[in-house]
């Protein structure tokens, strides 16, 4: 078994800050890395169902607005 991992830069908002919702508010665990690079890291195993992938990635492009 493997994972993957996708990184998303967060502009306009902290990505600490944008983490900290994603988990209160939606249950998603991210890595949030502050400071230049500003980014947010999910990181779903392979048993991941593809449409929470999707829900994830669109729940983090709503939070980072």
């Amino acid at each position: 078994m493997g994972s993957m991992i996708v990184a998303v830069e967060v502009r306009g908002r902290s990505a600490p800050e944008v983490g900290d919702e994603l988990m209160s508010a939606h249950g998603i665990n991210v890595r949030a890395f502050g400071g230049s690079a500003n980014t947010l890291r999910l990181s779903p195993n392979l048993a991941t169902p593809t449409e929470q992938i999707h829900a994830a990635l669109d729940r983090m492009a709503g939070a980072a607005r």
